[in-house]
């Protein structure tokens, strides 16, 4: 069954950040594109409908939900841009739109929500003809890319993810 997007802001039923004609406006200027130009159109509408899944149950966005009733985490209201500026609390903003088509993109390419089998598999280090490799303990799979996280670094942070804040005596 082909999946259908519903991008539209604040509705209870949204499944999606981006509307697929977004999503190929943005992977179009991207330089790695071939898996995303060779996926069928229902394969990027999949891919839209995870990546927005994925950044809603990564991401710990500032601000609060615009609305009880909405199913995702945008529109939100407190939020601003990475200039200064109030966003919109009815909109999805347009780096979320990219995030989420960025994510769609690179999930083509490979399945970012699987185990990481290594560590699963229990493996701490490997050698082969005087080469080793010794893998950190604890490592795990990344599902969000760095770009990602990038893009979105104004908005909140990944769940779990470390910080330091620096403290300034006056």
């Amino acid at each position: 069954m082909a999946v259908v997007l519903n991008a539209i802001a604040a509705d209870p039923d949204a499944n999606a950040y981006c509307t697929l004609e977004e999503a190929v406006a943005y992977v179009d200027s991207h330089i790695a594109s071939a898996k995303w130009d060779a996926a069928s159109a229902d394969e990027r509408r999949r891919a839209i409908v995870t990546a927005t899944a994925l950044l809603d149950s990564t991401f710990e966005w500032t601000g609060e939900p615009t609305t009880y009733e909405q199913k995702l985490m945008w529109p939100r209201t407190g939020c601003v841009s990475r200039t200064g500026n109030d966003l919109p609390d009815d909109t999805i903003p347009g780096s979320v739109k990219d995030a989420t088509a960025e994510l769609a993109r690179q999930l083509l390419v490979s399945d970012r929500t699987a185990d990481n089998e290594a560590e699963a598999a229990g493996l701490t280090s490997l050698s082969a003809a005087g080469i080793s490799l010794n893998f950190q303990s604890g490592a795990t799979s990344k599902p969000i890319p760095d770009a990602v996280t990038r893009m979105l670094s104004h908005l909140g942070t990944v769940a779990g993810s470390s910080f330091v804040v620096l403290l300034v005596r006056t």
